[in-house]
């Protein structure tokens, strides 16, 4: 048994699961951290790493389900390879 592939698959499922089945819930954390984290960050509160504001702002969360769904997706698979391999070498 491949404990590794075990492991990494057990988390890719328990992560990538829920993302593929509600992805409207990922969606809207991950929106609603991004703005109160711009909104600290404009109000003057200091950032936590080197250019944290222009990241922010580069790379804004999805805005639709549909990315969401994929990444759920294909982590949803890749976990289900992982542990068959693991199980089964």
């Amino acid at each position: 048994m491949d404990w590794q592939s075990l492991i990494y698959g057990s988390l890719s499922l328990i992560s990538g699961v829920p993302m593929l089945l509600f992805p409207a819930q990922k969606r809207n954390a991950a929106v609603k951290a991004w703005k109160s984290r711009m909104q600290e960050i404009k109000a003057g509160k200091p950032e936590q790493f080197f250019e944290e504001l222009r990241s922010l702002e580069a790379y804004p969360p999805y805005s639709t389900d549909r990315k969401w769904r994929a990444v759920g997706a294909l982590l949803t698979f890749g976990g289900v390879v992982m542990l068959v391999n693991a199980c089964y070498p």
